[in-house]
């Protein structure tokens, strides 16, 4: 709408007490309505305010002097007005703001499901987690980026109930829940199983998911304390992605990359690397990891996508398993720690392990209505 002319401002005075109001007023849009939650401010000074519901507005205690008020709304012009406050004679000031056509020439409203909206894919069947009669825990990408996770062990220690339980000389992490350990069987990654006997990557994972207690036999022959799903990065309709470096104590170091884009209307692709190397407070222990994740999404029709998912794990470190316990000054043997500094080694300077992990899967789907797919 086109704004109309400014309305004349009217300034009033009548006595009063110096306690009471020194500065007043109210403030209208250009079509005569209040004009509510105003910002006011006296210029130069600590005062301000914003007006009522009925575009009222003041300032008490003000000393006498000469002043300047700005008043701004969004999708107004702000404007100044000046006044005079005496010591007997306090100002009243009546004010239209002018709407400005040019910030309001476009509103943008954005709006996202929350976690407890979404489909987990651990559930089994379509139904939001706050729906789902089972014990279900997302964490979804913005606490797994927040907190930096390293390992999948850093995003559990916030799932409750489901916790660490080994590692094996770094080899490997185990987890339990609900008074059962995790089975080798116990790992999925967009719903299929995995090995567990390597620890994956979590630069390519989205979010993780995990189903407690007994429901977890809906995966088949699994430990019934539960199961945790890693649902991976996937392909996108639009050009984006990031490089980031990681540094750390004991030579950490992390390049990782992950782009992403389209390569044609009914074709998508992502792709997302990462190089680990990494020392230890241990002498000689040492780590180097290398990861590479693509994937492509096909649109076949209007109803159909074609999915396609692989990578590559590569693992080359120093196993680790601690100082020990045994026959620490004469105490009982598995009791005391051995005394011996903090970095002792007490493997061998030649033993090794390497880690080779590949995975590749396609998921087709199809939509046949807007109830079933």
């Amino acid at each position: 709408a086109a704004a109309q002319p400014e309305a004349p401002q009217q300034l009033t005075t009548g006595p009063v007490a110096p306690e009471e109001i020194a500065i007043s007023g109210t403030v209208r849009t250009s079509d005569g309505q209040p004009a509510p939650y105003v910002s006011v401010q006296v210029r130069g000074t600590r005062y301000a305010t914003s007006s009522d519901e009925a575009g009222f507005f003041s300032f008490r205690g003000l000393p006498a002097g000469h002043y300047t008020l700005v008043i701004s709304m969004t999708g107004a012009q702000t404007i100044e007005r000046t006044v005079d406050v005496t010591r007997d004679t306090p100002a009243s000031l009546d004010v239209t703001l002018p709407i400005n056509e040019k910030q309001l020439s476009e509103v943008i409203v954005a709006s996202g499901r929350t976690l407890n909206d979404r489909t987990p894919g651990i559930g089994k069947v379509a139904i939001a987690p706050m729906d789902l009669p089972q014990a279900v825990t997302v964490l979804p990408s913005a606490l797994l980026r927040e907190q930096q996770v390293q390992r999948l062990s850093d995003a559990i220690r916030n799932v409750n109930g489901v916790y660490l339980t080994t590692t094996r000389g770094n080899v490997q992490e185990s987890f339990a829940a609900r008074g059962y350990a995790f089975g080798s069987q116990n790992l999925f990654k967009n719903g299929a199983r995995i090995n567990s006997g390597a620890m994956p990557e979590m630069g390519s994972v989205e979010r993780v998911e995990v189903l407690k207690g007994s429901a977890a036999i809906l995966f088949g022959q699994v430990a019934p304390g539960g199961v945790v799903n890693l649902v991976t990065k996937q392909p996108k309709f639009h050009r984006g992605g990031e490089v980031s470096l990681r540094a750390g104590s004991y030579n950490l170091y992390k390049p990782a990359f992950d782009v992403y884009g389209p390569l044609s209307k009914s074709v998508a692709y992502r792709v997302n690397g990462s190089f680990e190397s990494a020392d230890s407070y241990r002498e000689t222990v040492h780590s180097d990891r290398y990861y590479i994740n693509p994937s492509f999404l096909f649109k076949l029709g209007k109803k159909t996508e074609l999915l396609f998912e692989s990578d590559y794990l590569k693992h080359d470190f120093t196993p680790d398993f601690g100082v020990g316990t045994i026959g620490a000054y004469g105490s009982v043997t598995g009791k005391t720690i051995t005394p011996v500094g903090r970095g002792t080694f007490f493997g061998t300077p030649w033993q090794y392990n390497h880690t080779q992990q590949a995975t590749a899967g396609l998921t087709l789907k199809h939509r046949l209505n807007d109830s079933w797919s």
